[in-house]
C-alpha cells in the first residue's frame, strides 16, 4: 500500500470553457477567423429585433458528417412545424414546446425529419439548441426561420 500526496495539483489548469475565456487561452495556429466584430455589433444594434441568451455545452460530443440544421415555420394557435436533423423527433418536440411556453400543449409542435443515420447519437439531443433557436426566432418574428451550422460553428456552439 502506497500513499501519494500531491501539492498544487491542477493549480492554474484551464479545465472549462469559462476558464479558457478568462485566461484568454486559445489554440495556436488555428484557421479560425473572428471577422469584423464591430460590423456585427453595429448590425445587431440597428436590428429591429434582437433575441439574446446563452447555452453551455461541456466538451465535444461527436462530429457528424451531416451538420445540424433546422427550419421552423409558425402555425396557428402558437404552434410550430419544425424540420430538424434529429434521431429523436419526440425529444426535440418536447424540448422545443417547452422553449415556446407550450407546456402541456406539445401537440402544437410537429417535428418532421428524414431518417438520420449514425451510431454516435449526436443527432439525438445536440440538435435541440439549433432547433430551439430556429423555433424561438420563428415564433418571435412570425415567419419561417432556417438555422444551419457549418462544422466550425457546430463545434463552437454545441460540441
Amino acid at each position: 500500500l502506497v500513499k501519494v500526496e500531491v501539492s498544487g495539483a491542477n493549480q492554474g489548469a484551464v479545465i472549462s470553457l469559462d476558464d479558457a475565456i478568462k485566461a484568454e487561452s486559445r489554440f495556436a495556429d488555428t484557421d479560425c477567423e473572428i471577422g469584423d466584430l464591430d460590423a456585427v455589433e453595429k448590425a445587431l444594434a440597428s436590428s429591429a429585433l434582437r433575441v439574446t441568451g446563452e447555452t453551455y455545452v461541456i466538451g465535444q460530443h461527436g462530429f457528424p458528417m451531416e451538420k445540424q440544421a433546422a427550419c421552423a415555420s409558425p402555425e396557428e394557435r402558437g404552434g410550430m412545424t419544425l424540420w430538424s436533423s434529429t434521431q429523436a423527433p419526440d425529444f426535440c418536440r418536447a424540448k422545443v414546446a417547452g422553449m415556446l411556453g407550450l407546456h402541456g400543449k406539445g401537440s402544437l409542435v410537429a417535428v418532421k425529419c428524414t431518417r438520420a443515420g449514425g451510431a454516435f447519437g449526436v443527432k439525438n439531443s445536440r440538435n435541440v439548441p439549433v432547433a430551439g433557436a430556429a423555433a424561438v426566432a420563428a415564433h418571435k418574428t412570425e415567419q419561417s426561420v432556417k438555422v444551419l451550422l457549418d462544422a466550425q460553428m457546430e463545434q463552437i456552439s454545441i460540441g
